[in-house]
């Protein structure tokens, strides 16, 4: 089941009464801020992303941020029709840090069913979030 539209902008308010209160990636906010600005849409955690080593050697398949979110239905279809297959699409390589080395990389959404209401996770290497959230936030906006 999809938040309820009460239940949506209830969360909403509260995310705007209380985010200088409580423990947040600091380069997450600008991007909760606009997120939870548009209708349908609410945060509930979030990471920038931070790059891991396992054992000395970059671990590529841990080095992500990621941002999950309830949604309406109509927001879940444009994410999941439109603005998932566009990122996809234009994000595809990122440079190792410290190396001029180019690297495949992935941007995914998965669905979360285990909750009461359904709940998106996308997620990024952590130096596409620019670019990511750029996409992810124009074709939100564009489409309120």
């Amino acid at each position: 089941m999809f938040i309820p539209k009460e239940e949506e902008e209830k969360l909403t308010q509260e995310f705007f009464d209380n985010y200088r209160n409580i423990e947040l990636d600091e380069g997450m906010l600008p991007y909760l801020k606009r997120i939870n600005s548009i209708p349908g849409i609410v945060t509930d955690f979030s990471c920038s992303g931070h790059w891991v080593t396992t054992d000395g050697l970059l671990d590529m398949e841990n080095s992500k941020g990621y941002i999950s979110f309830y949604v309406v239905e109509k927001v879940f279809d444009l994410i999941l029709k439109t603005i998932y297959p566009k990122i996809k699409n234009e994000i595809s390589t990122v440079t190792i840090p410290g190396t001029t080395k180019f690297v495949r990389v992935g941007v995914g959404v998965r669905v979360d069913f285990s909750c009461d209401w359904i709940r998106l996770l996308v997620f990024w290497h952590p130096n596409v979030l620019d670019d990511f959230m750029d996409i992810f936030l124009k074709e939100l906006e564009k489409n309120k």
